[in-house]
């Protein structure tokens, strides 16, 4: 039975409860523009009636909050870290390959650019034409060449800066994981403490899931909060990062930047982070589910474009593929078989590291100290490469089974992304063909010292940064002859059966088995008798022959060697010879080491603008400049054509690929606001509604305040105007029937 003053309690437990509405409403304005913040909502109920055993039976007692909740959506938040994940890609990606677009890709002609200069080096030679024998015009065309060589440098300089620039970004981001890592942890045991006995933490829930959202920027996170199946206690909650577990409810990993010892691609900085879970496990950087920011900067930092090196274990003569070199170090032999489109057996185009990087057999790494390279007649390229560390008697037998099953090595990781690296080989790619025809050239004809032409573009050695003379083999795909030193090297697969004797040599099917005789023949060709017994500048021995025109003059020679199995050989590490000269293969230049020869540029005299030697056309003949010239317009040096349209397209290529990553990234940014808004729809802090609420509250307020006052009013009359005490306790009396 309720007292006479239990009106008064139910009119407490409303003002209890809707104070607590205005308390809440008061919050909910005061965190209008707070981040993250979700709005807050009273729910109540009608207290447990009192049952008084009389005709209407129940009475009710007030009400009563059940409970302060936030208006969070799990829904929702789940759909915006994920949108936040993509954006986070996209829009790491887009500031970064914008700024590769802008290094690679000058948009104002008279700024300058890689084409501007390649076409002034052009017209300095068409200048130097009207009078080849000027030594001034000589001297601007070589200082044209130099310029070059210098703003090969340049693009290469910014993009190695950019690279480490994204590395130093890769460690800022992997420490502000770490420190989301520990807030969350901390955060969830606060959570725990204040709910075990059945409270909600909403703000503290608020303050988990903004750095929820601010770390599914930086990768993609999965988030799983589980309650104890008693309905109370502690709750677990997990946090997964890119597959690994990073918050265990009040545990947590952290991640570890390591700074590799080995490079993946020849023109990377020293240095590159990889990165490393602290319970010890190996962080996957080519996940594919990583996702966000932090993806984006591995792609980009090392993106290749999946054209890493491959390439078969192969016999390396002794029925194995693991040997000894003359020092007794272990060596592994790979071959690799076609011409066409494979970075691995394309010069142009190689970029593993010429030391410290590894060949991974069996998902097993080898470290290797350098490697040789042999070509054959048919195109196919025998690598044997040292290995830091002799092998034993476990690797060796792991080797040989990947041997005998026919298994391949590779170099790197595939990236599918056109990143720094990706822009890199093609800048590596440009000037190696590039300088490879020039120098051709130059070194068929003949200079103002009636001497043939010595290089016009060459590399610097990377180890005694002295300049480097060019040894290397190139393939001109107009008459499909190779180049070795200025002199053509018949390939089609030929065999030779008599090397004496150039009419033996026979072409592949592909040529309908004509004879190089007949083949020559048929591009107006003659082929002297003699020939020259030569040793290349790598060591290749064979003989020289002259071809003759069909006007009869004395134009290309063709190197034919004596070995037919090695038509070229050449080191990944430059060689230094007794005269102190340092040689390389056009491997060795990269545009970080792209340089026009200083002896060239301080005297124009040697550039070779004459075709034949002096006393044959006299001194002022330039044949051989004209054709130098018309490398500019040649359509068969790059598949792309012309040296112009190669360029035109490698910087179409990032604009195009900047363009997307930007149409990317606003559609992503587009759609993880659509979504923001929708979750803030839910959650959101409504300034107006909220102000609603307080007249409503206030009103509801004043109500339960005019109850008590009624009541007093009451119980002033029984309890001051009635004196007889007689009345009063039948009055009780009453009450209680």
């Amino acid at each position: 039975m309720a007292s006479t003053f239990f009106g008064l309690n139910i009119a407490v437990s409303g003002m209890n409860t809707y104070n607590a509405v205005l308390n809440t409403t008061a919050h909910n304005i005061s965190n209008t523009k707070t981040k993250g913040y979700s709005k807050q909502v009273v729910n109540q109920q009608a207290k447990n009636a009192l049952s008084l055993r009389t005709s209407f039976g129940m009475q009710g007692t007030g009400v009563e909050v059940t409970e302060i909740a936030n208006t969070r959506d799990s829904y929702y938040d789940y759909k915006y870290r994920k949108s936040t994940t993509t954006f986070g890609y996209y829009d790491a990606a887009k500031y970064y390959m914008s700024s590769i677009e802008d290094y690679l890709y000058v948009k104002d002609d008279k700024s300058g650019g890689l084409s501007t200069s390649l076409d002034s080096f052009f017209k300095s030679l068409i200048n130097m034409t009207t009078d080849s024998t000027d030594t001034t015009k000589r001297a601007e065309a070589a200082g044209y060449a130099d310029s070059l060589g210098e703003y090969a440098r340049k693009m290469s300089m910014n993009l190695q800066t950019l690279q480490n620039d994204i590395n130093t970004e890769i460690s800022s981001t992997v420490k502000q994981i770490n420190a989301y890592a520990e807030q969350l942890a901390s955060l969830t045991k606060q959570i725990n403490s204040l709910e075990v006995y059945g409270g909600q933490a909403n703000d503290l829930r608020d303050q988990r899931a903004r750095i929820l959202d601010e770390l599914s920027a930086l990768a993609d996170v999965e988030v799983t909060e589980k309650v104890p199946e008693t309905g109370s206690g502690l709750h677990q909650y997990i946090v997964a990062l890119g597959g690994n577990i990073l918050v265990d409810t009040y545990s947590y990993k952290t991640i570890s930047v390591e700074t590799s010892a080995t490079k993946d691609n020849q023109c990377d900085i020293q240095g590159l982070y990889g990165l490393k879970w602290s319970d010890g496990q190996t962080f996957n950087i080519r996940s594919t589910i990583l996702g966000g920011k932090l993806q984006a900067l591995f792609e980009i930092r090392d993106g290749n474009n999946g054209e890493n090196f491959n390439a078969k274990l192969t016999d390396n003569g002794n029925g194995t593929c693991v040997g000894k070199d003359a020092k007794g170090k272990s060596t592994i032999t790979l071959s690799a078989e076609s011409i066409t489109g494979a970075n691995n057996c394309d010069l142009a185009k190689l970029s593993i590291p010429e030391s410290n990087a590894c060949l991974t057999i069996g998902g097993i790494d080898y470290k290797y100290d350098s490697f040789e390279v042999s070509v054959a007649l048919d195109g196919t390229y025998t690598y044997t490469f040292t290995l830091s560390e002799n092998l034993d008697a476990t690797s060796t037998t792991n080797i040989e089974k990947a041997y005998k099953k026919g298994d391949s090595a590779s170099i790197g990781d595939s990236v599918d992304f056109r990143g720094i690296p990706y822009y890199m080989s093609q800048l590596n790619e440009f000037i190696r063909t590039f300088s490879a025809n020039v120098n051709q050239l130059q070194n068929a004809g003949y200079d103002m010292n009636n001497d043939h032409g010595v290089d016009l573009f060459v590399g610097l050695d990377s180890k005694t940064n002295k300049q480097m003379d060019m040894i290397e083999l190139i393939r001109n795909t107009k008459d499909g002859y190779y180049y070795l030193n200025g002199s053509k090297v018949f390939s089609f697969s030929g065999n030779i059966d008599d090397s004496a004797d150039p009419t033996k040599i026979t072409a592949g099917a592909d040529k309908n088995d004509a004879t190089l005789i007949d083949y020559l023949k048929n591009n107006e060709y003659t082929i002297k008798k003699d020939s020259e017994e030569v040793v290349s500048k790598n060591g290749i021995k064979g003989k020289i022959y002259t071809l003759v025109n069909k006007d009869g003059d004395d134009t290309e020679t063709i190197f034919i060697p004596d070995d037919a199995k090695n038509i070229f050989s050449f080191s990944s590490s430059s060689t230094e010879d007794a005269n102190g000269d340092v040689h390389s293969s056009y491997y060795g230049i990269t545009a970080a080491r792209f340089q026009a020869n200083k002896n060239v540029v301080k005297d124009g005299r040697l550039m070779a603008a004459a075709k034949y030697p002096q006393e044959k056309t006299g001194l002022s003949e330039s044949g051989n400049l004209d054709r130098l010239v018309a490398l500019q317009n040649d359509q068969n040096i790059f598949k792309q054509g012309t040296p112009t349209a190669f360029l035109q397209i490698m910087t179409a290529t990032i604009g195009v690929d900047s363009s997307k990553v930007v149409a990317a990234a606003t559609n992503s940014e587009n759609i993880q606001k659509s979504i923001e808004n929708r979750r803030l729809s839910v959650m959101g802090v409504d300034e107006d509604e909220e102000a609603q609420n307080l007249v409503i509250t206030q009103n509801l307020l004043n109500a339960q305040y005019r109850v008590i006052s009624v009541m007093n009013e009451v119980l002033d009359k029984l309890i001051n105007q009635t004196s007889d005490l007689t009345v009063w306790c039948q009055i009780e009396k009453c009450l209680k029937v």
